[in-house]
C-alpha cells in the first residue's frame, strides 16, 4: 500500500512558528512531525511514501531526502497553488499503479500510535470507498461526514471520480458528502470505542501553537508515542530524559529540575537554572543562569538570556509565544524578547548591583545584631551583679547588708530603670565592702519583700545570659534546680544563635562581595 502525506499547508494558525518552515517540520520532542509520520508509516510496513510540498518545501527535502535512513521510499510532487486536500489526493493519482487499488491518506499535522491493520481491515471487509478514522462517532441521525476525521484515510481509487482536476476541493467539505450522496460505501471508523482496541491510543493533531505545545507536554508526560521511544538516550540522539530518576538530582547540584524534562543534545545549561515539567528544550540551545522555565517548549537553537521568567510558552531564536489561562497565544517579536530579557542590566551593572545590595544588608543587619548583643550583655551583667552579691551576702554578711542591698535591687526592679540602678553602683559597692553609710536606705516593708523575692525568683528561674558561665549566678551548683538549669540552657542557644546569624550573615555577604564568578554550568556536548 502507498500512503500520501498532505504536507502543503502554510501553516497560518501556527504563525510565527511557520514563517521560515513547513508546518510539518516543527518538532515534538525534538523530532520533527513528519519524521514521526515516517516512522509510524514504516512500522506499519507502509514503505513507498509521498508529500506534496507547497510551503518551505526546502525545509521539508532537505530533512527528509528520500527516506532511506527510515528504511522508505519517499517522493515529492510540489503543488504551485494549493488545490486543497482532495485537490493534492487528485493529483496523486498518476503515482498509482494499475494494481493499487487503495492507499493511505495522513494529513502532516497528525501524530498516533493507532494500529493500522484495524483500520485496513475493516475498509477491506466493508468493501468501502472511503475509510476515515475518528476518534467518536456522531450523533445519532446526522450525517456521518458531520462528525471530522482525525486526518487519516484508507481510500479506494474509485474516488478519483468524484474529484474534480485543476478545482481547490477538500476531503471534508467536498469529496466525502459527495460520496455519500451517491450512496457509496463510506465508513467511520471509531477508534475511540473500546470494542475497537483504540481506546488507549494517543492523538494530537497540530492545528494552531497551543496543540503544537499540548503535544509535546502530553507526549513527555505519558511517553506513549512509540515511534519516539528510541530517541530518549539512543545512540542517534543523546538527548536526557528525566521523569521521575532520582539520579539526575546529584547530577545537577546548581539547577533544580522538576520532570518530566527533555533536554536535547548540544544544549548548555548555567547555573542556578530552575526547570518544571513537562518541558522540552531542543538542541544546541542555551539557557543562561537564574532562568525559570516552566511548562514550556523552547525550539532549536535559541538562547534564553539571565533572569528570564517563562511559563507556558513556545520559545524562538526569534519569537515568544505565551499563553493565558484561556489558552489564548500572545506573541512577541525578537525586539520584544530582547528588552525582556535584558532586563536593563549589562553584566557590570549586574554585578555591581550585587554588591550593592550586599553592602546595603551590611549596613542594616550588622548594627541590629550588634545592638542585640550588647542589650544582652547589659542585662546580663547587671543580673549577675545582683544575685551574686546577694547570695554571698545572705551567706556571709549582716541582716543590715542585706536589708541595704535589697532595698537597691528593690528600687532598681521596681522603677524598672538601668539609669537608677547604675546610679546606685557606688552604694551598693560601700553595701558590698561593709560601709553601712547608704544614702536614703530604709527598711523594707513585708509587701516589698514579697515584690522583691517574687522578681528575684523570676531572674533565678530565667537564668543568666549565654556567655556568662551557668554556675557563676548561683553560689553553688547544687542550689540550681532541672528547671533553672533548662532555662538556663535556653540562654545559651539564644546567644549561640545570635552569633550564628552573624557568622553566617557576614559568609554570605563577604562572599558576594569578593567573590569570582564561578563556572558552574552543565553542558549536553559530551556525555
Amino acid at each position: 500500500m502507498k500512503a500520501l502525506i498532505l504536507a502543503a499547508g502554510s501553516g497560518e494558525r501556527l504563525r510565527p512558528l511557520t514563517d521560515k518552515t513547513s508546518k510539518p517540520m516543527l518538532p515534538v520532542t525534538n523530532v520533527p512531525i513528519l519524521v514521526h509520520i515516517i516512522k509510524y508509516l514504516a512500522a506499519a510496513k507502509i514503505t513507498e511514501i509521498w508529500i506534496n510540498l507547497h510551503h518551505f518545501p526546502a525545509s521539508i527535502e532537505d530533512e527528509i531526502s528520500n527516506g532511506k535512513k527510515w528504511g522508505v521510499t519517499v517522493e515529492y510532487f510540489r503543488e504551485r497553488q494549493l488545490s486543497g486536500t482532495a485537490g493534492a489526493v487528485k493529483r496523486f493519482e498518476p503515482f498509482l499503479e494499475p494494481d493499487d487499488q487503495t492507499f493511505l491518506v495522513i494529513h502532516g499535522c497528525l501524530l498516533t500510535t493507532f494500529d493500522l491493520n484495524l483500520i485496513i481491515d475493516s475498509h477491506d471487509s466493508n468493501h468501502a470507498w472511503v475509510t476515515r478514522l475518528v476518534d467518536r462517532l456522531p450523533e445519532s441521525g446526522s450525517p456521518l461526514f458531520r462528525r471530522p476525521g482525525v486526518g487519516l484515510y484508507i481510500m479506494d481509487r474509485e474516488v478519483f471520480r468524484f474529484i474534480s482536476s485543476g478545482k481547490y476541493s477538500k476531503i471534508e467539505l467536498d469529496l466525502i458528502p459527495k460520496i455519500e450522496d451517491q450512496g457509496k460505501s463510506f465508513v467511520c471508523y471509531n477508534a475511540g470505542d473500546p470494542k475497537n482496541q483504540g481506546g488507549t491510543f494517543p492523538l494530537h493533531k497540530i492545528r494552531d501553537s497551543y496543540d503544537l505545545i499540548r503535544a509535546n507536554q502530553r507526549v513527555v508526560e505519558e511517553d506513549r508515542l512509540i515511534v519516539v521511544e528510541d530517541e530518549f538516550g539512543g545512540k542517534d540522539d543523546p538527548g536526557l530524559f528525566f521523569r521521575d530518576d532520582p539520579k539526575f538530582k546529584n547530577a545537577f547540584s546548581s539547577y533544580e529540575i522538576q520532570p518530566p524534562v527533555l533536554i536535547g543534545k548540544n544544549t548548555h545549561l548555567e547555573a542556578d537554572v530552575y526547570i518544571e515539567g513537562p518541558t522540552v528544550i531542543g538542541e544546541n540551545c542555551r539557557i543562561l543562569e537564574k532562568v525559570t522555565l516552566s511548562k514550556s517548549i523552547v525550539l532549536s537553537d535559541t538562547i534564553i538570556n539571565r533572569l528570564t521568567y517563562i511559563k507556558n510558552s513556545i520559545v524562538t531564536h526569534t519569537h515568544l509565544v505565551e499563553f493565558d489561562e484561556n489558552n489564548k497565544p500572545f506573541v512577541y517579536s525578537s525586539e520584544q524578547i530582547e528588552s525582556i530579557h535584558d532586563n536593563g542590566l549589562s553584566e557590570f551593572g549586574y554585578a555591581l548591583f550585587n554588591k550593592l545590595g550586599a553592602c546595603l544588608l551590611l549596613i542594616v543587619f550588622l548594627p541590629f545584631y550588634l545592638a542585640r548583643i550588647i542589650f544582652y550583655m547589659i542585662l546580663g551583667r547587671r543580673d549577675r551583679y545582683l544575685i551574686q552579691h546577694e547570695t554571698r551576702i545572705r551567706k556571709e554578711g549582716s541582716a543590715s547588708q542585706l536589708e541595704a542591698i535589697r532595698y537597691t535591687e528593690f528600687e532598681h526592679y521596681s522603677l524598672r530603670s538601668d539609669w537608677v540602678f547604675w546610679r546606685r553602683l557606688p552604694e551598693l559597692n560601700n553595701v558590698v565592702r561593709g560601709d553601712m553609710n547608704l544614702v536614703g536606705h530604709r527598711p523594707l516593708t513585708p509587701n516589698m519583700a514579697q515584690r522583691l523575692d517574687d522578681e528575684f525568683q523570676f531572674i533565678r528561674l530565667q537564668g543568666a545570659p549565654g556567655w556568662i558561665s551557668p554556675w557563676e549566678t548561683f553560689a553553688e551548683k547544687k542550689d540550681m534546680t532541672p528547671e533553672q538549669k533548662n532555662l538556663i540552657e535556653n540562654d545559651h542557644a539564644i546567644y549561640h544563635s545570635i552569633i550564628r546569624d552573624i557568622k553566617i550573615l557576614m559568609k554570605a555577604l563577604l562572599f558576594i562581595l569578593f567573590s569570582k564568578d564561578k563556572d558552574d554550568s552543565y553542558d549536553t556536548t559530551n556525555r
